[in-house]
């Protein structure tokens, strides 16, 4: 009897002790996953703004894979010239996701974490030093119906934000100075097209286009961020965004430059 109580505790201190080294290991992948979307997200910023830019960036995960999500967020610009007409542009965006398993590693449910920029309390980013992306964790069950893939994962979010930098240029007159303001915008979107690398867990990411467009005499100008795959899940408690309006305000008007970069995305699981 005794020999038998011993076998018993033996054998659940093993089942234990390879639980906690499971858990462990599932622990240290999730924590190299965020910090690869986090790279990868400033790495965004590098080739957008640079045809013909290029970047490759490796990860190691037994258990994760890479997905882009098309169509599910968009932003609407509508501006508001002086002199009462306006003008209204929309971008529909992908997303580029890792998903972890939550059989193999998970959170709370309804957990929420923001990788970058960390401190977004704006929908709109403003600071020159300011990523052009948000990337994010979260874990909301179920995603989609249950037992789908969609129903069973964490995932990590990059995701296009826009940034906008404003700034005055003073020059003389021969009665003394003028001041002229102007607002840059800056935009970019992910998509496939790239193809496949050639080795397994690469992402390559390659600027391949840049719109520019100037608009003169904007007195407003207000982004608002809906959801177009909201049905899906993909809605307003999956993104969080601080806030989904945001209007901009020049006062007597201001030239505003919008760019919108194109970014390809190859990767393989």
């Amino acid at each position: 009897m005794l020999m038998l109580i011993t076998v018993t505790t033996l054998s659940i201190t093993l089942v234990f002790v390879q639980s906690n080294l499971t858990r462990g290991e599932a622990e240290n992948n999730f924590v190299f996953a965020k910090v690869f979307m986090k790279t990868l997200g400033l790495q965004v910023d590098d080739v957008a703004w640079q045809t013909g830019q290029m970047d490759t960036i490796q990860y190691s995960s037994r258990d994760g894979e890479m997905f882009l999500r098309e169509g599910i967020l968009e932003y609407e610009i509508k501006v508001k010239y002086v002199g009462e007409s306006e003008e209204t542009i929309n971008y529909v965006l992908n997303g580029l996701f890792f998903s972890v398993p939550i059989s193999k590693y998970s959170l709370d449910n309804s957990y929420f974490t923001e990788l970058l920029p960390g401190d977004m309390s704006t929908l709109i980013l403003s600071r020159s030093t300011d990523p052009v992306t948000r990337v994010f964790v979260v874990q909301k069950n179920p995603i989609g119906p249950e037992g789908t893939y969609e129903s069973e994962y964490i995932r990590i979010g990059v995701i296009p934000v826009i940034r906008a930098t404003s700034y005055n240029i003073t020059t003389p007159t021969g009665v003394g100075t003028t001041t002229t303001k102007y607002c840059k915008l800056l935009l970019a979107k992910l998509q496939t097209g790239l193809g496949t690398p050639s080795a397994p867990q690469y992402v390559t990411l390659l600027g391949t286009d840049i719109t520019a467009r100037v608009l003169k005499g904007v007195e407003t100008l207000t982004v608002t961020v809906s959801y177009p795959r909201s049905g899906e899940y993909y809605n307003s408690e999956f993104f969080r965004f601080p806030q989904e309006t945001q209007t901009l305000n020049f006062e007597g008007g201001a030239e505003v430059e919008i760019y919108v970069s194109t970014v390809e995305v190859g990767y393989k699981n």
